[in-house]
């Protein structure tokens, strides 16, 4: 008898784990879905923003020049690196 009560809790704690992350997973989608702003990065990942940024850090020269390119007023860049 004990053994059954063990795997009834089992099957519950997988189904209420399964639960939250479905949730989870829904909810990243619709985050993802509100910006107006999207943005892909150089790994192929989509990012949304709602509005533009107020700061802006620099990760390497293509960054910087592209920055350049667009630009961007500097008073926004908060730190650079490469």
């Amino acid at each position: 008898m004990n053994i059954s009560k063990l795997a009834v809790f089992q099957a519950a704690l997988i189904l209420f784990c399964s639960f939250g992350v479905y949730q989870y997973s829904v909810q990243e989608e619709n985050d993802a879905d509100g910006g107006a702003i999207i943005i892909i990065d150089s790994n192929g990942v989509e990012h949304s923003f709602v509005e533009s940024p107020t700061r802006v850090a620099i990760t390497n020269t293509y960054a910087a020049t592209v920055i350049r390119m667009l630009d961007v007023e500097s008073d926004v860049i908060v730190g650079i690196s490469g």
